[in-house]
């Protein structure tokens, strides 16, 4: 634990292994080296699955020039903790303040994540404005998709990265190795591609990484401690995409196509599992399908996956390449649920998005799905789009009426998620305004009336996509409105649940800003847009020839589709394709023995473990622990036996899961392997683990009875007041209400106090059904003293 907080503090904060650090593969300290922290506003488990911050952390890591800390925005509790102490955030690494490293690099996908741009920076103890910033206060820079449109955000900033930073971060840290002044460093900052310093000049193009076809990262990411969004292993197979749907900001900003070699793939796959012990590889793409080589590729990884029991997922797949989908289904053996995304439900509007999905082809599609025994279906819908009209919405309804029996008839279920349409730069609707709310709730209201109640609709807030439209349409004028959300509470605004409309209305109406009116308004061709001085490479020209086709298929005067260019005729987007060298795929795709492990016929055993879980592994959950021992096995290349079902998992066990909070010494599990050296599997689960977890003893249990029965627990308190908590214990009295039954009050008879003095004491706690958990325990005594340590030192099984 990197922060000067007593232990016992993180009994009060939500998920404290948020917070802990340590975890696998995350890096080793470096002295007297360049630094960045790589920041991400929003809290851990949502970071640590952000594909591009773990391409980061291991390029500059691999470097041993510089070093890369993560620090992520802490949930609203320990934000408050930290304030109320004055302990600044820290890495998770070192432990470093934010305020002492040299480049603070934001990671922004998302306009509403700004506020916690500026708290991150106040509790950083960095002055949030740029102007305000003194000489050894770190440069701030911001990158990622938002940064395309981050004009409100220029006056906490010092700069931003536009496009792909693999090789430009590096080239930030030489500037700092060869420079120690503030000043200094900004100006040669600003001759890096890429890389636009607001005090210097005016507009840049964002820089385009041409090495990406045979680039590897990451191969070891760093194993996060809590369960993170998405816990798998996440290969990118391809960069950009070129489909030229009109609406979709991230497939303009990261054009030019690019496919990964087949080659760089499968060595990316196998040694990150190898060294993360994920059981599922993701590849990972705007349109996964569309890699010339995906079948092949899938064909060759199979095998050696299947007999690790790892499965293989895509993200969401175009109606038109589901006929390689059910092929990849049959490769990797699964079918859990399967989501499409025809984005409208009439091919008017159809053409005016440039989808080029035919009504037809969606709803052969679909039983296809479900005759290839898919029981889930998802959809994406966007509504409030530009054009739109009362019958394309109804289309929407009509064809969800129609895909309803497809699925009824094979006992399946559709959800459907309709998505507000927000206006993005860089797209050729960036000149429309949102839909007016009012407009809104009566597409919406009609949409709900004429969807058949057997599909599960969702619509996405209102309020929500009203604010995102005017954050990023907007210009610096809204840095005021930020500020203000920031300094009335307005912190992780993305959660739902934290979602504060009014706060925004008000910050809004303050500054003489009309929310609704910004996020609605529309520019003029010739206007000059907030978002040029952020130069995506593509065309003004490109953009508003696209925009005509648009409304040129609005008023059905156009019936054609503007091609894939990555397949077909260039469409003259204005980016330097020809220039960037970028090589074709080789034909060579190939399984690596070395990858297919071979096991041997050997005699099942079952193993006990004893292990120690102390200081902050105190404050890992039980499923976040499993996780890790599975994980751990894996890299421990153990040979561990497996469930079986349709998900299998690994013959792992352990006995009476402890609270958050309380410590171990001897904590008792059962693994079911192949035989094996006993000592050995010690050895190496302890060299793969982290240090906060222990095995202490293993042994061979193979004739005895599986998870012995715990009739006492040995616990041992640290507390200041312990004989005060202990005579409230002893008088203490506890309800419980179990399947709405009040049961008896039971009186506290079960607990022995063994030794009690010096501000120690042992305590024996009997086990008895119904009786008091050591959960409860630990509440009790936390009332008296919240600095109490508790830790269970052993157990007495019955019959011992």
């Amino acid at each position: 634990m990197n922060y000067r907080i007593p232990l016992s503090a993180f009994r009060r904060i939500n998920k404290p292994g948020r917070y802990l650090g340590g975890e696998v593969n995350s890096a080793s300290p470096k002295k007297d080296c360049p630094s960045i922290a790589l920041c991400f506003p929003d809290v851990y488990e949502i970071g640590m699955s952000h594909l591009g911050l773990k391409i980061l952390y291991e390029r500059v890591n691999s470097d041993p020039r510089f070093i890369a800390e993560r620090v992520f925005a802490p949930w609203q509790d320990f934000a408050f903790e930290l304030k109320r102490r004055g302990e600044p955030l820290r890495s998770l690494e070192t432990g470093m303040p934010l305020c002492k490293f040299d480049i603070v690099g934001f990671s922004v996908a998302y306009e509403m994540s700004y506020p916690d741009i500026l708290e991150m920076l106040s509790l950083g103890k960095i002055p949030i404005r740029s102007s305000e910033r003194r000489e050894c206060d770190p440069i701030v820079i911001a990158g990622g998709h938002a940064s395309f449109q981050i004009a409100p955000m220029k006056p906490f900033l010092d700069g931003v990265f536009l496009g792909e930073a693999e090789e430009g971060i590096t080239e930030m840290l030489e500037v700092c190795s060869d420079f120690t002044s503030r000043s200094e460093r900004i100006e040669k900052l600003s001759k890096i591609d890429g890389l636009l310093i607001f005090e210097k000049e005016e507009t840049k193009k964002k820089r385009i990484f041409s090495g990406f076809s045979n680039s590897c990262e990451p191969m070891a990411p760093v194993v996060s401690s809590v369960s993170a969004v998405h816990d798998r292993v996440a290969v990118e197979i391809m960069r950009g995409c070129a489909r030229g749907c009109r609406f979709c900001q991230a497939g303009y900003i990261t054009r030019p196509v690019r496919y990964r070699e087949t080659s760089s793939i499968k060595n990316t796959i196998f040694t990150s599992l190898k060294n993360t012990g994920y059981d599922e590889v993701s590849l990972v793409a705007l349109s996964t399908c569309d890699h010339p080589q995906i079948l092949e590729l899938m064909k060759s990884v199979s095998e050696p996956l299947s007999q690790r029991r790892i499965s293989i997922s895509i993200p969401s797949t175009r109606v038109d390449a589901f006929d390689i989908q059910v092929a990849l289904g049959s490769i990797s053996g699964r079918r859990t649920s399967i989501t499409l995304a025809p984005e409208v439900g009439s091919e008017r509007m159809d053409r005016v998005i440039n989808k080029g999905i035919n009504r037809e082809l969606l709803i052969s599609t679909v039983e296809k799905i479900f005759s290839n025994n898919w029981h889930s279906l998802k959809l994406y819908f966007l509504i409030g789009l530009p054009m739109e009209l009362e019958s394309d919405v109804n289309a929407i309804a009509e064809l969800l009426n129609e895909l309803a029996p497809l699925a009824r008839r094979k006992s399946a279920s559709i959800r459907a998620a309709v998505s507000i349409f927000c206006p993005k730069p860089w797209t050729p609707f960036q000149w429309y305004g949102m839909n007016a709310p009012d407009f809104l709730e009566e597409k919406i209201a009609k949409l709900k009336s004429k969807t058949h109640r057997s599909i599960n609709l969702a619509i996405h807030g209102m309020n929500v996509s009203l604010v995102e439209s005017a954050l990023c349409r907007g210009n610096e004028d809204l840095s005021n409105v930020i500020e203000y959300v920031w300094r009335n509470g307005g912190t992780l605004q993305s959660w739902n649940e934290l979602f504060n409309i009014e706060l925004w209305r008000t910050a809004f109406s303050n500054f003489g800003i009309d929310i609704e009116k910004e996020a609605c308004r529309a520019f003029g061709e010739d206007d000059k847009l907030p978002w040029e001085q952020f130069d995506s490479g593509i065309s003004k020209k490109f953009l508003m020839r696209e925009k005509r086709f648009a409304e040129m298929a609005g008023e059905d005067k156009n019936n054609s589709y503007t091609p894939d260019c990555s397949t077909g005729a260039c469409s003259a987007c204005g980016l330097p394709c020809k220039d960037l060298n970028l090589s074709p795929l080789s034909n060579e795709i190939s399984i690596t023995p070395s990858t297919i492990p071979t096991v041997e016929a050997k005699q099942k055993i079952r193993i006990g473990f004893y292990f120690q879980r102390s200081g902050a592994g105190a404050f890992l959950g039980h499923l976040d622990m499993v996780a890790i021992f599975e994980r751990a096995i894996r890299r421990a290349e153990i040979p561990v036996l497996f469930s079986q079902g349709f998900t299998p998992r690994p013959k792992l066990r352990f006995i009476m899961p402890l609270p958050l909070g309380m410590g171990c010494e001897s904590e008792y599990g059962e693994l079911e392997i192949l035989d094996c050296e006993i000592e050995d599997v010690r050895n190496r689960l302890n060299s793969v683990l982290p240090e906060i977890i222990r095995i202490t003893k293993v042994e061979d249990i193979s004739g005895q009875r599986s998870m012995p029965i715990v009739e006492k627990s040995f616990f041992q308190i640290e507390s200041k007041r312990i004989k005060t908590s202990l005579d409230y214990v002893k008088i203490f009295e506890k309800s419980y209400r179990r399947k709405k039954a009040v049961r008896e009050i039971i009186p506290l008879n079960q607990l022995e106090i063994i030794k009690c003095d010096d501000g120690i004491a042992t305590i024996l706690l009997t086990h008895i059904e119904g009786g008091i958990s050591a959960g409860d325990i630990l509440e009790i005594i936390v009332r008296e003293d919240e600095e109490a340590k508790i830790t269970r030192t052993g157990y007495k099984f019955s019959g011992a």
